[in-house]
């Protein structure tokens, strides 16, 4: 039985109309998937959406890196750490270095935001969350993500203990799916 197009145009509406009500829209993009040994990987929007974000614990600080342009929480790429009060956290250096198929190692500053560094080093905040302290960076002149390769992130000492930059390898790939419109 063949449908005409008054009725499947009813059907599509109908299907709209229920997928409104639900509160989640079909959601279609391509992101840049990054992956590190030791780390979890973070969805967009609770479990929904693309895996943009990783996160893994060092020294008694929680780290969670994007290196997505833009999102719906964020305004672009950033790198998040969450300490308790009594930890110190130094970075001497805040310069990541990426390097992509095919292109010349790029060096890209990461500026902090509602962070202050010291002259040490020494990074100090007041925004909290929870109990801890929420320290944040955000990447400046981050070149297109266009091919994979490789970020790898400043070192740090947290509480006197020299930790190593970590190396973060990405790749841009497709993502279709439904979101909440509420993320």
């Amino acid at each position: 039985m063949l449908m005409n197009m008054g009725q499947a145009f009813r059907r599509v509406f109908a299907m709209g109309a229920l997928l409104a009500l639900a509160g989640c829209f079909p959601y279609a993009k391509t992101y840049v998937y990054i992956d590190a040994p030791g780390t979890q990987l973070r969805e967009l929007c609770r479990d929904y959406g693309p895996p943009i974000a990783l996160a893994y614990d060092v020294e008694g600080v929680r780290t969670e890196i994007s290196l997505e342009p833009g999102n719906s929480t964020r305004s672009g790429p950033y790198v998040k750490l969450l300490a308790a009060d009594n930890v110190a956290i130094t970075m001497s250096d805040l310069t990541a270095r990426i390097e992509q198929a095919g292109a010349q190692p790029v060096a890209v500053s990461l500026r902090p935001v509602d962070t202050m560094r010291e002259p040490s080093g020494r990074l100090a905040s007041t925004k909290k969350r929870g109990s801890a302290t929420l320290y944040q960076l955000e990447f400046l002149g981050l070149p297109p993500l266009n091919s994979a390769g490789t970020a790898l992130l400043p070192a740090m000492v947290i509480n006197g203990v020299a930790v190593p930059g970590k190396s973060i390898r990405f790749e841009r790939r497709p993502f279709a799916g439904m979101v909440p419109l509420n993320c």
